[in-house]
């Protein structure tokens, strides 16, 4: 089967399904909302203990804000530690709960176990997901390939990141620039090798999380060829959208105007988020598609 049959097949499948890209939304809303929630905790607590801080009315509004300015870094240097461990936890929490509701939405999308609230049971389109129910991937698996993909990312950008700049740390700020021209060529080839070990990772993972591993050995350069569409046709609606919104703050000259762009850059993350969750499910679909043609499963 030819790699634009097979994506014709996985687009085709995902539109009988839309109601799960709107479950793999559910869990980013999630996220959200109890990461705004932690946040608004801390800033709860913390404005509360800065709200019993008492200062004398001046008078002198000038004088008035110094002196409040005062206050707020001396609370700011006194409760630095706290501020800082609170925030450290909230990160922590936000990152150990993005990847559990990352894997637990994921694994119940692709293998078909949904029980999903707000959603019709008799609807089997829905109920399906991507592969049949019976099948041995776990949650387990989800959870692991997630941690481990983005614990390579993480070390990749490091080790480049200090390849690359690190001479800035040794060099004083006003060379900077002239430095900048020794090191934008190890900069491009640095930005190469990552985008190369993403994609890498991104196709391992895509197979795990389909159960279709033996594809890298069967036919890699195919199924290599369809994720690689998918990723390209995302990166492109991607910088589509930055461009838009970039170019929208940079024309913002009275408030009113700026108020409008931040409305125009929540939907635009909502719109990346929306054809993200498509593009993945027409992924994960289009390797199924691959396994069964090609394997013979």
């Amino acid at each position: 089967m030819m790699p634009g049959e097979v994506l014709r097949q996985g687009f085709a499948r995902v539109h009988g399904r839309l109601g799960l890209i709107f479950l793999d939304l559910l869990w980013k809303a999630i996220w959200c909302a109890v990461t705004f929630v932690a946040l608004a905790l801390i800033a709860g607590w913390f404005g509360s203990q800065l709200q019993n801080i008492q200062w004398q009315d001046t008078g002198v509004p000038a004088l008035n804000g110094l002196l409040a300015t005062t206050a707020l870094r001396q609370f700011l240097i006194a409760h630095a530690s706290a501020i800082f461990w609170a925030l450290v936890s909230v990160l922590c929490l936000s990152v150990g709960l993005w990847f559990l509701l990352e894997a637990f939405f994921r694994w119940r999308i692709v293998t078909g176990h949904l029980v999903a609230a707000g959603f019709t049971p008799a609807s089997d389109q829905l109920n399906a997901g991507i592969k049949p129910a019976a099948t041995s991937l776990t949650f387990k698996t989800f959870l692991t390939s997630a941690v481990i993909k983005a614990a390579i990312l993480f070390s990749v950008a490091f080790i480049l990141s200090l390849i690359v700049f690190g001479r800035y740390l040794a060099t004083p700020m006003s060379q900077w620039r002239m430095l900048w021209l020794e090191t934008r060529g190890a900069t491009v080839a640095g930005l190469i090798a990552f985008i190369g070990v993403a994609f890498l990772l991104t196709v391992l993972d895509t197979l795990l999380r389909s159960d279709a591993v033996e594809l890298l050995g069967v036919d890699l350069i195919r199924v290599s060829g369809v994720i690689g569409t998918l990723l390209i046709f995302e990166a492109m609606i991607g910088v589509s959208v930055l461009i838009v919104i970039v170019s929208g703050f940079l024309s913002v000259s009275r408030g009113i105007e700026a108020i409008v762009m931040i409305f125009v850059l929540i939907f635009g993350v909502i719109l990346l988020n929306l054809f993200h969750s498509y593009l993945l499910l027409v992924r994960f679909s289009a390797v199924d598609i691959m396994r069964r043609n090609v394997v013979g499963i």
